[in-house]
């Protein structure tokens, strides 16, 4: 005994449910409304979407200006538009980390607060926020596992209450010793 499919499409023109109508000859499946009579199919747009993230990042990382692509720019813009809109993430993975350096930066009229190990320079979490603040640091270290030591800039909102929200030891310091650290001259 066949059941109802749960995937129950319906009709853009008229909104009654549609029904399976076969495949096309791509191998598709296809829908057909039994009010109106429209037929419509169904669009895998993973492997397209692929190819358009990976020529948008080859662009974006100057593998590949856009005076050279066979297409017109406004047409590659226009055709990679979606990809501004993507938002990466950092599953958090529940590891202590010794050492977290953890600041804040301003783009374009925004703050992004960054924690980093200490040891490797990983990006360990981000948080987008109007400006530095209690809140923004609190959403930050939310993902975080407690670290031992957390390592700030002197002047940084973040070391004035990263001890309140983790309970650990807090170093401030400042641009140049920082610098010095990581690039090994300390």
């Amino acid at each position: 005994m066949r059941t109802r499919s749960k995937q129950a499409k319906k009709c853009p023109v008229c909104q009654s449910p549609m029904r399976k109508n076969g495949h096309d000859r791509m191998g598709r499946q296809r829908w057909q409304c039994d009010e109106c009579r429209l037929t419509a199919g169904t669009r895998n747009n993973t492997k397209r979407r692929r190819t358009q993230l990976a020529e948008f990042l080859d662009w974006l990382l100057e593998a590949a200006p856009q005076r050279k692509r066979p297409e017109s720019a406004r047409n590659f813009r226009k055709r990679v538009d979606w990809c501004w809109r993507l938002e990466p993430r950092i599953e958090p993975d529940g590891v202590v980390h010794r050492v977290v350096m953890a600041d804040g930066t301003y783009v374009n009229g925004w703050c992004l607060l960054t924690a980093v190990d200490g040891e490797d320079g990983e990006v360990l979490a981000w948080q987008w926020c109007a400006r530095e603040s209690t809140a923004a640091y609190k959403a930050l270290f939310a993902q975080l596992a407690p670290p031992d030591v957390l390592v700030c800039i002197l002047s940084s909102r973040c070391f004035g209450f990263g001890h309140v929200v983790f309970s650990v030891l807090v170093i401030g310091a400042c641009w140049s010793w920082l610098i010095g650290c990581w690039c090994g001259r300390t």
